[in-house]
């Protein structure tokens, strides 16, 4: 725990010296939410969203780093899907709920604009809501260590969940659970477990991380990529101290092949063809002038 608690704040000084990076001065509203410190009309507002297992206070630290480098920035975290519920709820619901406490806060910032911060799990809810919200307003997208392309490892995080009797359950077996209707309507994780010896499988049951990816069908599939790049920035922070998503390069949108070598994400649609036009948005963004 303590690596963990040194790794991650380590991650939240590098989030800060990008956010001070990427802040453009813009004005927003001043609507109240869960938690929200006071207004400056001379920086963007700032949405943060947790990870697993974790809370809105979980991100108190980083807020305070914040707020001191930007005293009376707008920042609102929501206290959504706590701890435990972040797990038990699926990610569909999960966006949606989001995306419902987000609408107000779109709609008064339509000028300039917010930035989103994501950690962990967060980081893949956030690509739900910038992918399915026409109408959101965020100019620069940080996700925090987040399995944008999915997870694939036997971590602590995937025994926490799971009752005694099935902790002999690691990464080879557990798309047993995962890839079943039950599975994907019960377990978080199960929406973005992604399988490489287990493909058809997960094109088969997994609904979130597919739709996300542009490989299968969904409703949001044909405004995703308009969505995705009114973005101005994409900053991706990972690195291999991680420890818990896996593999690491997840954070940065690669992610294995069938023989667990890593693909990075320039190379991810001529590994697939059903992910070119995610991937092709995505390197609008990241190479695009700004």
């Amino acid at each position: 725990m303590a690596l963990y608690s040194s790794i991650r704040y380590s991650l939240w000084r590098s989030t800060l010296a990008v956010f001070i990076f990427c802040c453009v001065m813009s004005i927003s509203s001043s609507a109240k939410h869960d938690d929200i410190t006071s207004h400056n009309k001379d920086t963007r507002p700032l949405v943060m969203i947790h990870g697993l297992f974790e809370h809105s206070s979980s991100l108190s630290s980083l807020k305070q780093m914040i707020t001191k480098a930007f005293p009376g920035i707008t920042i609102y975290i929501p206290n959504l899907f706590p701890g435990y519920f972040s797990v038990w709820t699926p990610l569909w619901k999960q966006v949606e709920s989001f995306n419902e406490y987000l609408k107000p806060i779109f709609a008064n910032t339509t000028k300039d604009g917010i930035n989103l911060l994501c950690y962990s799990q967060g980081g893949i809810i956030c690509r739900g809501i910038l992918q399915t919200m026409s109408n959101h307003t965020v100019k620069n997208f940080i996700s925090l260590s987040g399995p944008l392309m999915g997870q694939f490892g036997d971590t602590s995080y995937v025994n926490r969940f799971l009752p005694q009797n099935l902790r002999h359950y690691v990464r080879d077996d557990i798309y047993e659970i995962f890839y079943s209707t039950y599975g994907q309507k019960l377990i978080s994780i199960a929406n973005f477990w992604h399988d490489p010896h287990h493909l058809k499988l997960y094109l088969k049951y997994v609904t979130y991380l597919t739709a996300l990816n542009n490989q299968s069908y969904h409703n949001i599939s044909h405004e995703s990529k308009s969505n995705f790049l009114k973005l101005k920035k994409v900053i991706l922070i990972g690195g291999p101290d991680d420890g818990v998503i896996t593999p690491w390069q997840s954070s940065q949108f690669g992610f294995y092949d069938k023989e667990l070598n890593v693909i990075n994400y320039k190379k991810q649609e001529a590994r697939n063809e059903q992910l070119q036009i995610f991937v092709f948005s995505l390197k609008l963004i990241l190479f695009k002038k700004l």
